[in-house]
């Protein structure tokens, strides 16, 4: 029986910044939209104590590796035109860029701030406080570890190349990336003692960035595989898609109780459940792809969502800061109201107003200044914010 290939699927908008003849899949736009969203919320959803602390805990944390899942995936399907130089010159453009932009601006107001609302680098010369600041970018904008992290993935970017192309070393090496995932922890991002000096400190931060991209390689490899698998067999993986997605869902199900009443958790150690997350989404949006397509409120809003996904990433944190802390140059764990420690109705009401307003702020401010820099005449927009 000989199987359709991925373009058979519904394709349409979306993208990795790539520019190619071959379409972006629909359902992989739909996932995009649901994960920032899921970004989102595991920065504004933590709230009580006990069960209910770590429900949320479990459930809405870790996002960032659906987003290299997407990555991954996005990969492998863009893979056929790989050119190494124009691969590095999108991502210096579409990625570094809005980086670079968005964060100096927030170091130099760090560096320049009142000592006294300050959270590290308290005292050092303002020379060394910005350096710190943009290269450490996590101090002011905490999910920046990830612009560190990600270009690794990034430089990397021919070795996937080489092992794409035989599949099963795809496969196997695939499988040794999940091991190493499930026996390690995703770590938290340093904050190295200042007296230490410079190079320390960027040398802290290299390894950090290498242990989080050996901890989310599976991530990125199980998107490869996963698209490789589609590009193969289209067609039946579509006819099976939602009896998959409900053995998928029970078993995150059983995971999720295995690990909330029997099991300690520690922090971010929820590798199984976010790879069989991973898995889960996709297959949701593969099955229900067309239901989602008809309803054309639901298809616009993440089609919105995912165009909109990378910039939310970027800025939705300083608009926590500023909520949590009437500053922008306070990192998220500071401010945070008492009652949100415990099992309230008021602690799930704060965090919800709390999660869509900073959702909207940041929707609001990126529609803002992309209409700004048309004006302007700036065709790239994606250069200045990420989108």
């Amino acid at each position: 029986m000989q199987y359709k290939k991925i373009t058979n699927l519904q394709v349409c908008g979306g993208g990795d910044g790539i520019r190619t003849q071959k379409p972006v899949l629909d359902f992989i736009n739909y996932y995009r939209a649901l994960v920032i969203l899921w970004v989102v919320s595991g920065h504004t959803m933590i709230w009580g104590r006990d069960t209910i602390y770590a429900s949320n805990f479990y459930f809405f944390t870790g996002a960032t590796y659906l987003f290299v899942f997407i990555s991954g995936f996005l990969f492998q399907y863009l893979s056929h035109k790989y050119d190494y130089l124009t691969y590095i010159k999108k991502k210096l453009t579409n990625v570094i860029m809005p980086f670079i932009i968005i964060t100096i601006p927030v170091a130099l107001a760090y560096t320049f701030s009142d000592p006294n609302i300050s959270t590290y680098c308290d005292g050092a010369p303002k020379l060394f406080r910005f350096l710190i600041c943009f290269l450490q970018g996590s101090i002011i904008n905490q999910p920046m570890w990830y612009m560190g992290m990600i270009t690794v993935f990034f430089l990397l970017a021919p070795l996937f190349i080489k092992i794409q192309k035989n599949k099963m070393i795809l496969i196997a090496v695939t499988f040794c990336s999940i091991i190493y995932t499930l026996k390690t922890n995703r770590l938290p991002v340093p904050f190295p003692e200042l007296d230490t000096g410079i190079a320390n400190i960027v040398l802290t931060n290299i390894i950090f960035y290498i242990k989080q991209f050996l901890y989310f390689a599976s991530a990125y490899l199980i998107g490869m595989l996963s698209c490789y698998l589609i590009e193969e067999y289209g067609e039946i993986i579509k006819s099976k898609a939602k009896p998959i997605f409900y053995i998928l869902l029970t078993c995150f199900s059983f995971d999720f109780i295995f690990h909330i009443y029997f099991l300690k958790l520690s922090f971010l150690n929820v590798s199984l459940q976010k790879i069989i997350e991973s898995l889960l989404l996709l297959f949701f949006f593969i099955a229900f792809e067309r239901e989602i397509k008809n309803n054309k409120i639901i298809d616009k809003t993440l089609n919105f969502l995912a165009d909109y996904s990378f910039g939310i990433f970027f800025v939705h944190s300083l608009f926590l800061n500023i909520i949590y802390c009437k500053t922008i140059y306070m990192p998220l764990a500071f401010g945070v109201p008492e009652f949100v420690h415990y099992n309230t109705l008021k602690a799930f009401l704060f965090c919800t107003g709390l999660y869509f307003s900073v959702l909207f702020l940041s929707v609001f401010y990126l529609w803002l200044m992309k209409k700004i820099l048309k004006l302007l005449r700036i065709k790239n927009t994606r250069m200045f914010i990420g989108v």
